[in-house]
């Protein structure tokens, strides 16, 4: 017996059954392994000095734990100097410069006061000056009353009374500036000389003597 006879008959084929398609061989391609992104160059640095992996890295990063201490005990030491240094001398200055504000106020204020008793003691020289003139004009009245009557001794005596009186005045004159005392002065040395001589003339320098000493009263008004 053949082995032909042992195998099953094959089924026969019915002319509406459609024959089965080849089976097409399906190509199996390698499965590549995923690459890791590689990112920009400052990272692919900066993991290289910092990782642990890295022989680089073992080393960069004590250097920049040390760096970070030092950094952070120079901040702490700037806060504390600020905390108890600058902050208290900021203090300081500030209540400084408001009792310097103060002190300018109170010192205006004195100064205004001081001024206001310069100028009332001013006022008072002036007004003692004033009646020192007008007391020495009464006894220059006199003299010229006396030249008229040609009393020269009598005329001699109140031009001295007059000049005794008038001298009062010549401090507040020379610092005020307002008249020169020389020429009240000159007047009467002026008159005395022309006593003994013209009574004319004795005359006209009491007359300008008189004139001088209201004009010089009206400057201290």
């Amino acid at each position: 017996m053949s082995e032909n006879e042992n195998l099953p008959p094959e089924p026969a084929l019915s002319p509406e059954q459609p024959a089965p398609e080849p089976v097409k061989a399906v190509k199996l391609e390698a499965q590549k392994p995923e690459q890791k992104p590689k990112g920009s160059w400052l990272g692919r640095f900066f993991r290289h000095i910092l990782s642990a992996e890295t022989r680089t890295g073992r080393i960069v990063r004590p250097v920049l734990r040390v760096v970070g201490f030092i950094v952070a005990f120079y901040a702490l030491g700037v806060l504390t100097v600020y905390l108890l240094m600058v902050q208290p001398a900021r203090a300081e200055i500030r209540t400084l410069q408001e009792t310097l504000a103060r002190t300018t106020v109170e010192l205006r204020d004195t100064q205004d006061k001081l001024q206001k008793v310069e100028k009332e003691v001013l006022d008072a020289r002036k007004a003692e000056a004033r009646s020192a003139l007008l007391e020495g004009l009464y006894p220059v009245t006199l003299a010229r009353l006396y030249v008229a009557d040609r009393k020269i001794s009598d005329a001699r005596a109140a031009l001295n009374q007059a000049e005794e009186v008038l001298k009062k005045a010549y401090p507040i004159l020379e610092t005020q500036k307002l008249a020169d005392p020389k020429t009240l002065s000159t007047l009467l040395e002026l008159t005395r000389a022309d006593l003994g001589r013209d009574t004319r003339l004795a005359e006209q320098d009491l007359e300008r003597l008189t004139s001088e000493i209201l004009l010089t009263v009206e400057k201290l008004k």
